[in-house]
């Protein structure tokens, strides 16, 4: 039987927010806390969207109404609070787990 790799289809939005966290990912010892690495991710989203990252806006799109958010020159800026709200929310954890121990 002839082995077919199947090409599944990732949305270019997905991509980006892949790209932006790859060496994150890539790196992390997994035996660490995962709020540990949601905190590493959300200081990754904070600095890449104050440098103008644009793959930082698709997640600030998808997890921050736009109200709670606020444009700075032609980007939008946000703090590491607001990063971390959207990592947990993005992963279905409360945002006190980086309260926790």
């Amino acid at each position: 039987m002839e082995n077919k790799k199947r090409h599944i289809y990732i949305h270019p939005d997905v991509e980006q927010v892949r790209q932006l966290h790859d060496g994150i990912l890539g790196a992390f010892d997994f035996s660490d806390s995962i709020p540990d690495l949601l905190n590493r991710m959300a200081i990754n989203l904070c600095e890449a969207n104050k440098a103008g990252d644009p793959c930082s806006l698709v997640e600030i799109r998808n997890f921050l109404n736009s109200g709670t958010y606020k444009l700075g020159g032609k980007k939008n800026c946000i703090d590491l609070g607001a990063a971390r709200e959207i990592m947990a929310r993005q992963h279905g954890w409360p945002e006190d787990i980086f309260m926790a121990g």
